[in-house]
């Protein structure tokens, strides 16, 4: 599961149509414009988009407003690819009462008016496969909504893919990005990584947990959950320097006491890891002797209260489907696994939830198949190397 906050439905139509207006008359950039015209549609509730835009990742680590929390993240981001387009742009929005300047009014405002938080459910894992290749699967689970694939090449790091949920951007029922106003907001998708693999072979999936937030407070600078998936994705070659990444900061995931997350993370040369903040301190679960790790919506680590925990059912399931495997898995079966183990319509503590997506990372070949809305009957694959390009 994973929580996040998000424009309403209104409020991102009427932001989507009035900063496309005001913004295509002063004029995107080639990189907003070619980022845009690249989102294409693959099959219902599941698109694609080729991000050629600089979103500045340095410039957000150094933001107190957009690295602080989640919230704060989500302002910083709409204002940094629509408002700083265009400052007639942001007093007309201003005026419809959806934004204000980025200072504490401004952000309780939005917040007031534009945010609301829900739960998310998910299954990871990594394996091998028979000739050597190192995979890293996950199912995410959520209420009914799109996904995007967004290929991005930073100028300062790895190039990568990464797996959006578009609900977060409020998009969903008959609001989908199939047009040139609609899918304005998708240009923040680069913020909002829930899971991913970049060039060297390093892939992360975020997943909940149903205890209180992490919000560390010490004199480390701070970060966000999806900021952390962004900045690993951009920087980090291997398990060690995603670790490292991690341990750098104040995790601020607030989302007014609704939950917290841990995240696995895995490599090319098949180390895996999964990092959870027990007590507000980070610590870092390794495997045992299979050389790898399964994680659900419940604590691994030992002694932790957890009475809301979920998906032991699943952890199980897919723990010994592995291990009658001897965690020797092909990318077919690992996609298999993912299969036995989703959910439709299942009630996740007051959220009804299905999976979304499936994907099957290759962190050797730096390719991935994805499953869209748990049917399995219909998998796409693509490469690192070949943006928007997929095969059946």
């Amino acid at each position: 599961m994973f929580s996040i906050g998000l424009p309403t439905r209104a409020a991102s139509v009427v932001l989507s149509a009035a900063i496309g207006f005001l913004g295509t008359a002063a004029g995107f950039r080639s990189g907003r414009t070619d980022s845009l015209e690249s989102v294409t549609k693959v099959a219902d509730n599941y698109y694609v988009m080729d991000y050629t835009y600089d979103y500045d990742l340095d410039t957000l680590l150094e933001s107190r407003t957009g690295n602080s929390t989640t919230a704060g993240l989500l302002l910083y981001s709409f204002a940094d690819v629509f408002f700083q387009l265009n400052p007639c742009a942001r007093k007309v929005v201003s005026n419809l009462g959806l934004y204000c300047d980025l200072d504490s009014e401004g952000i309780s405002r939005f917040m007031q008016t534009a945010l609301s938080f829900t739960s998310f459910g998910c299954t990871t894992f990594n394996a091998s496969t028979p000739s050597g290749d190192k995979l890293f699967a996950r199912n995410y689970d959520y209420m009914d909504s799109p996904g995007m694939t967004v290929w991005t090449h930073p100028e300062d790091g790895y190039a990568s893919v990464s797996t959006v949920s578009l609900y977060f951007l409020g998009y969903g029922g008959d609001f989908l990005p199939e047009g040139p106003l609609s899918s304005l907001l998708t240009l923040v998708a680069p913020y909002i990584p829930v899971d991913g693999m970049n060039e060297k072979g390093l892939s992360i999936g975020v997943l909940e947990l149903e205890t209180p937030e992490t919000f560390t407070q010490t004199q480390k600078k701070d970060i966000t959950t999806t900021a952390v998936i962004r900045t690993v994705l951009d920087h980090a070659a291997t398990v060690d320097e995603a670790v490292e990444i991690f341990m750098k900061y104040d995790m601020h995931d607030l989302l007014g006491g609704a939950c917290t997350y841990h995240y696995q993370i895995a490599d090319a040369s098949g180390s895996t890891a999964v990092i959870e903040y027990v007590g507000g301190e980070p610590t870092v679960l390794r495997p045992g002797r299979s050389g790898t790790l399964t994680a659900a919506n419940f604590w691994l680590s030992e002694g932790v209260d957890d009475p809301e925990g979920l998906g032991r059912d699943r952890y199980e399931k897919a723990e010994k489907m592995l291990a009658q495997k001897n965690y020797r898995v092909s990318e077919k079966e690992a996609m298999n696994i993912l299969d036995a183990v989703h959910v439709e319509n299942e009630d996740m503590n007051g959220y009804i939830c299905s999976t979304l997506w499936s994907v099957v990372y290759n962190n050797t070949e730096k390719s991935f198949t994805v499953c869209p809305m748990h049917n399995y009957g219909r998998q796409y694959r693509f490469t690192l190397g070949n943006p928007l390009d997929y095969s059946y």
